[in-house]
């Protein structure tokens, strides 16, 4: 919450990284009430230290006023090396999926994490940004992980429910999009048990 602090946010954010491994912080401006593209003094700073710190940012979107995904476009234009995750794919409580897929086409470090997107939103998605910017996400324990990776699962079956999508593509968005962005190699065991049971 950067209206506890903005430069103690960041020191506790260059702590947990280098001292802890992490690789990625998330805001959440309408919890924090605030409009992350006009409230520089809040967002910037944090943004100029994740850029310095070689790590990703996540954004909740998917409410009003504050979390429109369009309002995140000139963060990642004024950010254009940090990877930026839209969270929920701006689905969360309003369908905005249309405007966070927008601002995924219109900027190359912006990419959808999927958490509450719904099957027609998520190849929605695919048909206009291909599989390399997806982000497998469920937001557990609010939704049960096995409907979202059945969801991948679906993608690889024939229309009119599926997409015919290959395994590769499947196991981008799975896992492999989200350990190439944070520089992870993943050895979570339900990670390769969901990604074995994908159809060949």
């Amino acid at each position: 919450n950067p209206h506890k602090g903005v430069a103690a946010g960041c020191d506790e954010l260059r702590y947990l990284v280098k001292e802890h491994g992490f690789k990625m912080v998330k805001l959440h401006p309408n919890f924090h009430t605030y409009f992350p593209n006009k409230a520089k003094n809040l967002s910037y700073p944090i943004l100029e230290e994740v850029q310095k710190l070689g790590i990703a940012l996540m954004i909740h979107t998917g409410d009003t006023p504050f979390s429109l995904p369009s309002l995140m476009a000139p963060l990642a234009r004024d950010f254009p090396q940090v990877p930026i995750l839209l969270g929920h794919m701006g689905v969360q409580k309003l369908a905005l999926s249309d405007d966070a897929i927008n601002v995924g086409m219109h900027y190359d470090n912006v990419f959808l994490e999927m958490s509450w997107g719904p099957l027609n939103r998520v190849k929605e998605a695919v048909e206009f940004l291909g599989t390399d910017k997806l982000i497998f996400g469920t937001d557990s324990p609010f939704n049960d992980v096995g409907v979202h990776a059945r969801i991948i699962d679906v993608l690889g079956q024939p229309p009119p429910w599926g997409m015919k999508l290959s395994r590769a593509d499947r196991e981008k968005i799975l896992y492999k999009n989200a350990e190439h962005l944070l520089g992870l190699l993943f050895q979570c065991r339900e990670v390769a048990r969901v990604s074995s049971a994908i159809p060949r």
